[in-house]
Order: C-alpha cells, then sequence, then structure tokens
C-alpha cells in the first residue's frame, strides 16, 4: 500500500509515492508544473495527474496527501473531488501550502511558519495546528516579501524610468526593451500573472549586488515582517522559520530584517518536499 504525496506551489508541483519503512534516500520524486485550483481548470489539472503522475504508480494507492497553494475553502474542495475521482478507494487529504511549510519546519513543535517564495504566507503553529495567521491576499494586494511582489516593484521602476541607467541596460540585455503596453497585458489580462513578475526575481538575484536592487529585496523584507510577522508577537515565539527560493537566496538581506524587528530566523530551506517526506516517513514509522 503506497501514500501519494504532493506539494505544489504557484510554479511546481513535486510528488512522490511512499511506503512504511522505505529510506529516504530510495525515494523517487517527479515534479511537473504547478496545480493551483485558482489559477486551473479541473482538466488541467487532471491533465497533470494523469501524464507525469499515474505511470509512477507501482502500489494500490491507499492515501493520498496533496499541499497546494490555492487549497482553500473551493479550491481544496475541488481538489479533493477530482482526487477522489482518479483515486476512488484511497483516503485523500488535502491542506494548504501553510500547512506543509508548518509541517516540513516545525514538525511536532510550536513555531512560526513562513514561506517567501513567488507568493508569501506566515502563520504561527502549535505543533498539531496553525493558530494564528495572517492572510496573504495575493501579489496584488499582499504577498510582502515574495519573488512576485519584489518582481512587481522591479517592473514598476523599470517603466517609469527609476533605475539607474546600469541596471536598465542589464535588465534590456536580459528581456528586452519592454514597454508599459506588455507588461500591462500580462499582468491584467494573461492567466498566472504572479508567476511573470515572480520570474524577474531571477533578475534581483543576479544584480543582488547593486544598490537598488538591494532596496527592493530589503524594502518587501521590511513590508513582510512589519505586515505580517510583527502580528505574532502575542505568541512570544521569536524564531522565524522559512521555506522558499526567496528567503534561501536571499538570506543574507533576511537575517539583517529579521535582527531589526526583534526576530531570529532558524531553519531556511529552499525546498519543502524534501523536509516533507521526512516528516512524512516518520508519521508513517509510528
Amino acid at each position: 500500500m503506497a501514500t501519494l504525496l504532493a506539494d505544489s506551489g504557484s510554479t511546481k508541483c513535486e510528488w512522490t509515492f511512499l511506503m512504511p519503512g522505505v529510506n529516504r534516500s530510495d525515494v523517487s520524486v517527479v515534479s511537473t508544473m504547478g496545480v493551483n485550483p485558482q489559477y486551473m481548470d479541473h482538466p488541467a489539472i487532471l491533465a497533470v495527474i494523469e501524464s507525469s503522475v499515474l505511470p509512477l504508480k507501482k502500489e494500490k494507492v491507499e492515501n493520498v496527501i496533496f499541499y497546494g497553494a490555492g487549497c482553500v475553502g473551493a479550491g481544496k474542495e475541488a481538489v479533493e473531488k477530482l482526487l477522489s475521482e482518479v483515486f476512488t478507494e484511497a483516503k485523500v487529504i488535502v491542506e494548504s501550502d501553510l500547512v506543509a511549510a508548518a509541517r516540513a519546519l516545525c514538525g511536532d513543535k510550536p513555531g512560526i511558519a513562513a514561506i517567501l517564495g513567488t507568493g508569501s504566507n506566515s502563520c504561527v503553529y502549535d505543533g498539531e495546528k496553525i493558530v494564528s495567521h495572517c492572510p496573504p491576499l495575493g501579489f496584488l494586494l499582499g504577498d510582502e516579501g515574495s519573488g512576485a511582489t519584489m518582481g512587481r516593484k522591479l517592473l514598476v521602476r523599470y517603466i517609469r524610468g527609476q533605475l539607474p541607467q546600469d541596471l536598465v541596460d542589464k535588465f534590456e540585455s536580459k528581456y528586452g526593451k519592454l514597454t508599459k503596453e506588455e507588461v500591462i497585458e500580462n499582468v491584467y489580462k494573461k492567466p498566472m500573472p504572479q508567476t511573470y513578475v515572480g520570474g524577474f526575481a531571477k533578475f534581483l538575484l543576479e544584480n543582488s549586488d547593486n544598490t537598488c536592487i538591494q532596496s527592493i529585496v530589503e524594502s518587501s523584507f521590511d513590508d513582510f515582517f512589519s505586515n505580517c510577522i510583527d502580528g505574532y508577537d502575542k505568541s512570544g515565539i521569536t524564531v522565524v522559520h522559512f521555506i522558499g527560493s526567496i528567503a534561501y537566496h536571499f538570506g543574507e538581506t533576511l537575517d539583517k530584517v529579521a535582527k531589526k524587528h526583534g526576530k531570529t530566523v532558524g531553519l531556511k530551506s529552499q525546498s519543502t518536499f524534501d523536509l516533507l517526506i521526512e516528516y512524512h516517513l516518520s508519521q508513517l514509522a509510528k
């Protein structure tokens, strides 16, 4: 009997089959495009599962545990329904990517868990469940500290002519000259706008020694702590654990901003899935 474990962000979803007694080194992982019910319909999600996941199934699936961005409320119900249709004899559990981060980072212990990737999110976790949560609100209204928000800030400065010329030259060498109309088209009229703006985070990393880039990154982290993490002060927890590429790659700046807000950065991991695999293997062993 196998457990299908999956963790999906906005851009990538990772899948694996776990069995009791298996060693971590023997666990294989497949990556597909992100599965997000807020931006994808039933046929699109089903196509991903049928083409990339089902061919790997070797044992009967007893449990399906799916963590994903957008898996709250109606989005959670939609994914549960779809997975139940595919794995008709399995118990299906769907949780948010935030629950995934909390379990991966904190295990069975209390802590503050945060996600800083394409999007952002955070919570206070008591070792079993989330007890306090600041709504991220998406990249147009919130998602402070995320790659999408940083990318949006970079695009705004570029379109408004507020970047130094040396940075403009590097930007246009990489992406070509972008027009205001082109950017607006991608952000307001095309699907997955958060992925589009978040894609520019790579440019920020490549030019992280530039003072203008440093300003964008530091101000984004400062907004994240001010608007989200500082609101958890009543918990008495001062150590914040992070998952996500933005937290991982801009770790030095993150440490600096956390200290400014009286916090300490604990665990910092680029990937949720490796830690989730370890967590669920330990649960299967109980």
